[in-house]
């Protein structure tokens, strides 16, 4: 109940008045997220089939999805080489006079997943290929977005208007001297270390900056992540001994929080506000739901309910019943004042 009032009344509530795909992204972003997760788990054709129609839609609402992709097919691949090479050892340093190749062994316990993770990739490409296909007849690539193609590497948005923007890239490709196209190579050759480094800084700092300013979200983040530590720090052999048994899940999740930040911070110059990163709100909470509940449950099925094991379940009831007070007390404030004064198109 805490999570749905939290987000329902600190960021839902605020885009719904404007017109924009935002609020849609945000929730099939979600699914797109639980579908992947629930892939580097347990992979299955059927779950792949719905995995990938789903980030289909969600890129064809908005093309944000990709690094996603990236990072889940990088993690599943990671996965699959380990579970691979576990069992060839075992294998191998077994008694059996039968010795197996490491070819043998993958194909036998890798190949189904793999096919689920082709299939992902093949139905999310067969979701988006009319578009895609416009797109290169347009544009002369498959995957052209005057974002990531172009504004990225832009220092500011007035540059990407008196750039490509004015040399008509929403129409077709910029008219313009190819020195002058911004491009990754472009970039590095004329910025030293030190400057892309401040980009990054200076950029996760407005982040959070602009986050702590804006509809009152961020507070419950810093709590709900405080909790999560606290009690994965007090139950650390827990902790262990799900990180060993879900590393690939959890190294997903890392490089997927992770790598969302570094891309907002580096956008900001370009575009700022909260539209971008809220995209990762509903998944970080989420997530850290995910983590107490765990240690919640890690805690009721304890069979010695030691007075420790006793503060800590009464811990997290005073925790949640914070969290319902907070936003319930904040209803009242957030309904008459600051949904009338806060300009959330950004």
């Amino acid at each position: 109940m805490g999570l749905w009032l939290i987000t329902t009344f600190t960021v839902f509530m605020f885009r719904a008045g404007y017109a924009q795909v935002e609020l849609l992204f945000y929730f099939l972003n979600f699914c797109c997220f639980l579908l992947l997760w629930q892939m580097i788990k347990r992979p299955s054709w059927k779950l792949a089939i719905v995995t990938g129609f789903t980030l289909g839609i969600t890129h064809l609402t908005k093309a944000s999805i990709a690094p996603a992709i990236a990072i889940f097919v990088f993690v599943f691949l990671i996965k699959q080489a380990v579970q691979s090479y576990r069992t060839y050892q075992e294998n191998h340093n077994n008694n059996s006079t039968e010795k197996t190749t490491l070819v043998d062994v993958i194909r036998k316990t890798a190949l189904l997943n793999l096919v689920s993770l082709a299939l992902v990739i093949a139905i999310f490409l067969s979701t988006i290929f009319p578009y895609i296909n416009t797109s290169q007849r347009f544009f002369g690539k498959y995957f052209y977005n005057v974002n990531s193609t172009f504004y990225i590497w832009y220092n500011s948005w007035e540059e990407a208007e008196s750039g490509t923007r004015m040399h008509g890239d929403s129409k077709g490709y910029p008219q313009m001297p190819p020195e002058d196209i911004p491009s990754f190579q472009k970039y590095l050759r004329e910025h030293t270390i030190q400057q892309i480094a401040d980009r990054f800084l200076n950029g996760i700092d407005r982040v959070f900056y602009i986050a702590g300013q804006s509809y009152g979200y961020l507070k419950y983040i810093v709590l709900y992540l405080a909790a999560g530590i606290i009690l994965s720090l007090i139950q650390w052999r827990n902790t262990l001994a799900i990180a060993r048994q879900h590393w690939s899940a959890l190294l997903f999740i890392l490089l997927y929080f992770v790598s969302y930040l570094l891309l907002y911070a580096w956008y900001i110059p370009i575009a700022s506000g909260n539209r971008f990163t809220l995209a990762q709100f509903v998944p970080v909470m989420f997530f850290l739901a995910v983590v107490l509940n765990t240690h919640q449950h890690q805690i009721e099925q304890a069979n010695n309910q030691t007075s420790s094991k006793i503060m800590q379940r009464k811990g997290l009831a005073l925790f949640y019943g914070l969290l319902v007070g907070m936003i319930l007390f904040e209803l009242y404030p957030i309904l008459s004042d600051r949904i009338l004064i806060v300009f959330a198109g950004t």
